[in-house]
């Protein structure tokens, strides 16, 4: 690994991180899309996560599976939503396998892409797993997968 280095003017770190989409990565997307089934926002803490797994949840993001959202009206710590690119991960759609960050902002993506099953090696049809989901939320807004078929 390479060692850090900073910013001689501002003391910035100015280490580019590279992040594979894995099986945690993909079980942690599962497992928040079996609780919540919408795009209804939701808190973290509400999905009984370890460290390590709250760490996988956040790297969600990345690939723009996940985002921070408001509560009436307001943004406020721990609160997240499902996003329409989830919805199409979880149904089969390639991603980019890595991607390089840096500042937080995605300065480089692979041209190599993966599915779900190519993360967590199988996945059981969505319509099994949909019907044992637990909703977080009874907001009305339907399946998760509703109009993708």
């Amino acid at each position: 690994m390479p060692e850090k280095q900073y910013c001689p003017t501002c003391g910035q770190s100015t280490m580019v991180h590279k992040f594979i989409l894995n099986k945690a990565h993909a079980e942690m997307l599962i497992y928040t899309a079996k609780r919540v089934r919408s795009f209804a926002p939701f808190h973290i803490k509400d999905q009984t996560a370890t460290r390590d797994q709250y760490t996988n949840f956040c790297h969600l993001a990345y690939w723009g599976f996940i985002e921070k959202t408001e509560v009436s009206g307001k943004k406020k710590h721990g609160w997240w939503k499902l996003t329409p690119s989830a919805k199409r991960f979880l149904a089969g759609e390639q991603f980019p396998k890595w991607l390089k960050r840096f500042n937080k902002r995605n300065v480089e993506t692979s041209t190599e892409t993966v599915r779900i099953t190519d993360c967590v090696g199988y996945f059981d049809d969505r319509d099994v797993w949909a019907d044992r989901a637990e909703p977080l939320f009874d907001d009305g807004e339907g399946d998760l997968f509703d109009g993708l078929d």
